[in-house]
């Protein structure tokens, strides 16, 4: 199986601190430690959530048009932020206490110029956890790697910078998706650079990763073992797994309200958490994930400041709800019985039936 080529990125949660381990690693062993004293200085201490990063959509065009796009992306006609707008998000993160931030789109190298000014005006202050993109620029992959460390892209503080490349859906040429990963192997250790391969698509697709891996051996010889992550996932609005919600792996509301991960308590490795989503348009989510729950969708930078919205956010009484014990939280309203008779697909589709319920109760 082509998988043992890969780190699986799926397979365990790392609550202790790893150094130099997992797809979101910390260079320190006493992250959390460091952390917690940044945020006191500039945080609430009442609030309960208290974001690691902050996911960017620096703009939501691009350059290709895959049929299922989780983050909506619009074309070569959508929206962008300017540079200023760009430096004066990373000085907010600063001012605030969050100590990270990850760029997406849309396809965010089509905004290369201002995503080098975004992470110049970082250093020293707040970290790029990771970058996203369907490499498009792979054909030539050395210009961009060295504008980025003249930016300071490895001059983080507390995270390991994370390359993450989508071929899900995407069109590039699978030849200069190779090229960009063989350049990086080459010429970073996993102690400056993370990497990662993502297979994001409908369900019931195949998988381009074996494809990539046939390229890739063709191009330049064996694939290194345990150097690249690999996410392989279908799109959580899938219409084919919606169709097929109730015999996917027995999922039900019950099995999410049981599960392991805390969506807002602090976590690294496989995830950064809390992360929370900023979208072209400016709109925040408490969670990065490509369908959040309507309720969680909690104000606007365009109009308000980061200390303003999450203020709103600490005042929401679901994030409340389940900051306290995670989803798991709700059977304290909701009978947990008549959840395992709810199918759903993820977590978000779990938390979003929840919220309606409890609303059902209490109005």
């Amino acid at each position: 199986m082509y998988q043992t080529n890969f780190i699986n990125s799926n397979d365990r949660l790392f609550m202790k601190v790893r150094p130099f381990v997992g797809k979101y690693s910390v260079k320190c062993a006493d992250f959390y430690e460091q952390i917690e004293n940044l945020q006191k200085k500039k945080m609430n201490a009442q609030w309960k959530y208290r974001p690691l990063n902050s996911e960017i959509e620096i703009t939501n065009c691009c350059n290709q048009s895959c049929p299922h796009c989780g983050m909506a992306a619009n074309g070569l006609g959508g929206i962008k932020y300017t540079d200023k707008e760009l430096i004066d998000f990373v000085n907010q993160l600063y001012d605030n206490g969050i100590p990270s931030y990850s760029i997406t789109g849309g396809e965010p190298f089509i905004e290369f110029p201002n995503m080098l000014k975004m992470i110049q005006a970082s250093k020293g202050k707040v970290d790029v956890c990771k970058i996203t993109s369907n490499g498009f620029w792979g054909e030539q992959p050395q210009q961009c790697f060295d504008a980025l460390v003249e930016a300071g892209i490895l001059e983080n503080s507390f995270f390991v910078p994370c390359l993450m490349i989508s071929v899900g859906e995407q069109v590039t040429p699978m030849e200069h998706t190779c090229n960009i990963f063989h350049y990086a192997i080459q010429n970073f250790s996993k102690t400056e650079l993370t990497l990662c391969i993502s297979s994001l698509s409908e369900y019931g697709s195949k998988s381009k990763i074996e494809e990539f891996l046939s390229v890739y051996h063709k191009l330049f010889g064996s694939f290194p073992e345990n150097r690249v992550f690999l996410t392989e996932n279908f799109y959580r609005n899938s219409k084919s797994i919606q169709k097929n919600a109730s015999s996917v792996a027995g999922r039900n509301v019950a099995k999410y309200m049981e599960g392991p991960v805390r969506c807002f308590e602090p976590t690294i490795g496989k995830y950064v958490l809390p992360r929370m989503l900023v979208k072209a348009d400016g709109s925040v989510s408490t969670c990065a994930c490509f369908n959040p729950p309507e309720k969680l969708r909690i104000g606007n930078i365009k109009i308000e400041s980061i200390k303003e919205v999450l203020e709103k956010i600490n005042g929401n009484s679901y994030v409340n709800i389940i900051a306290e014990d995670g989803l798991h939280n709700f059977k304290k309203w909701i009978d947990i019985g008549k959840c395992a008779s709810i199918p759903c697909n993820n977590e978000c589709e779990a938390c979003q039936y929840l919220i309606e319920e409890y609303e059902q109760l209490f109005r």
